[in-house]
């Protein structure tokens, strides 16, 4: 029996190279996302006061608890029975939400007036004055450079490397040129240049 002789199998681009490996479809290339810092928070203020929604959803929460039903299932529940919740029962939790951001502001109030908030009151000041001074990239906000202040000096000059003519100038140039004849209309009737 004859052999027949090994030939390398055909690659195109849109085959992949192995069966167990789909290649992926090529992404456009987007810039990496930055880190941006974000002050601690402050431990020692009160708890911010809940939504209607929120209040709701705890007491949906606590009915079915023990319950192993998946995250996402139990977000399409409370969504549902919000939907179903009759006008007063609604206005029984908005009601609810009002008194607690009530009772929070009172406590604010009152929180703002310690030695623990004016602590990181200064800590904030502290925070934001190192991140503008050290994550500022180029020169600080509204300041010009030597530069720009010699290029506001000579904006509309000749000596500026951005000077543009106004029009007038333009069509003063084109006045003076169709007087002028154009390598075109300097030529002989037969295409050829005149001595």
């Amino acid at each position: 029996m004859a052999r027949m002789p090994y030939t390398r199998p055909s690659t195109d681009a849109s085959t992949p190279k192995s069966p167990q490996t789909p290649q992926a479809p090529a992404l456009p290339h987007t810039p990496r996302r930055t880190y941006r810092r974000h002050p601690k928070k402050d431990h020692n203020a009160p708890e911010k006061w809940r939504s209607a929604y929120q209040l709701f959803r705890d007491d949906v929460n606590r009915e079915l608890h023990g319950l192993e039903i998946p995250f996402a299932e139990m977000s399409k529940i409370h969504s549902k029975r919000w939907a179903e919740l009759g006008d007063d029962a609604r206005e029984a939790y908005f009601r609810r939400s009002k008194d607690d951001k009530d009772e929070y502001l009172k406590t604010m109030a009152v929180y703002e007036k310690t030695a623990e908030f004016k602590q990181y009151e200064a800590y904030l000041d502290e925070f934001y004055k190192q991140d503008s001074a050290v994550n500022r990239v180029g020169r600080p906000k509204g300041a010009k450079t030597a530069r720009g202040k010699d290029r506001d000096a000579n904006v509309g000059s000749p000596e500026d490397p951005g000077h543009r003519q106004s029009p007038d100038s333009d069509a003063a140039q084109s006045d003076d040129m169709s007087t002028s004849p154009s390598p075109r209309q300097n030529r002989s009737p037969s295409g050829q240049r005149p001595p």
